[in-house]
């Protein structure tokens, strides 16, 4: 599906929880709490608390 940012998106960093790096000896994946709003999404595809790869384009890469 196809997201689009919402102008009330500011502060989401605060409603989810932190994760703590638990390994000082190789680097891990960083995690930024999002919120993403589906267009024309199936309901019965998505699975709440899974997890996403999200891709962000802007400018003239946006379709």
């Amino acid at each position: 599906g196809w997201g689009v940012l919402s102008a009330d998106s500011a502060g989401i960093g605060a409603t989810l929880p932190l994760v703590p790096r638990q390994m000082d000896w190789v680097h891990v994946a960083q995690r930024f709490p999002v919120r993403i709003k589906l267009e024309a999404a199936a309901p019965r595809l998505l699975r709440l608390g899974a997890t996403a790869t999200v891709e962000i384009r802007h400018g003239a890469a946006c379709p």
